[in-house]
């Protein structure tokens, strides 16, 4: 009969099943590292494939319901030209607006997805094109035809980054700098103001509209956020703009004087390439 001892039951056990209790040699540390550094790869493979998955889900969706969404609103605007001055009207006014509000959502799901999961590539941006552009993408907003865009430029280096992801901020900048116009001022504009240098390139945004309120100015970036007078607004425009900026290792700030005047500053480095 053997007598149980706590300090050779280790050993006991060792000589009844041949295992090794608290001795690991070289062989079993490697096959560890092995065994880990595959599972991660099978879990990295798995996202990508999940990833892949998801953003042609979201490309194939929006393409699916954009079609319709066109089709009906050019619908409404013929039952418009019929029904001018009549009470059926106002009704399809807001007809209207809910498509566009639909499509603008829809716009906004696919610039977050495209932001979120295409690779950062740079490339050389011509900030002159691309805001005329980004402008002319946005020539149905209502009053676009009654403000001014002013656009200055100086720039004694070439800017690269990635142009998918500036488009995204020029196109969210500007959509806003509209939307949130005041046409009861003398001259309403836009004014884009751009410096490039060897590092980096200081982007503002600054129009005279209707500026923001200063007890919702720190919440303006955060997702899905609405302020109490803009309900048609999806509350993604500002977040992907913000995702777009960290995508590109940049920042962006703001500073408004409600009923006054807003200014949006967006900083990106310069990914110049080496031999430049």
């Amino acid at each position: 009969m053997k007598i149980y001892n706590p300090q050779n039951s280790a050993k006991d056990a060792e000589e009844e099943t041949g295992d090794t209790f608290g001795h690991e040699g070289p062989g079993d540390t490697n096959h560890l590292k092995e065994t880990t550094s595959k599972q991660l790869k099978e879990k990295i493979l798995r996202l990508q494939k999940s990833n892949e998955g998801l953003k042609r889900f979201v490309y194939r969706a929006a393409h699916d319901l954009k079609a319709p969404l066109a089709s009906l609103r050019g619908l409404i605007n013929i039952a418009k030209i019929e029904n001018r001055n009549t009470p059926m009207s106002e009704y399809l006014h807001l007809m209207e607006k809910s498509v566009v509000k639909l499509g603008d959502f829809i716009h906004d799901l696919v610039e977050y997805s495209k932001n979120e999961f295409a690779e950062v590539k740079s490339s050389v941006v011509d900030f002159e094109s691309l805001v005329n552009k980004v402008w002319g993408n946005h020539g149905y907003m209502d009053g676009v035809d009654k403000i001014e865009k002013i656009l200055t430029i100086h720039s004694k280096v070439p800017f690269y980054t990635d142009p998918g992801r500036l488009e995204i901020i020029f196109g969210n900048m500007i959509s806003n700098a509209i939307k949130y116009h005041d046409l009861t001022k003398k001259n309403p504009r836009i004014r884009i103001h751009i410096k490039v240098y060897a590092d980096k390139a200081v982007i503002k945004f600054l129009d005279n509209g209707k500026g923001i309120d200063p007890t919702i100015i720190d919440k303006i970036f955060d997702q899905f956020f609405k302020s109490e007078d803009n309900n048609h607004s999806s509350g993604l425009g500002l977040f992907i703009v913000k995702e777009a900026v960290n995508k590109l290792r940049g920042e962006v700030t703001v500073k408004s004087t409600q009923k006054e005047k807003t200014e949006f500053t967006v900083v990106l480095p310069n990914q110049l390439p080496a031999s430049n």
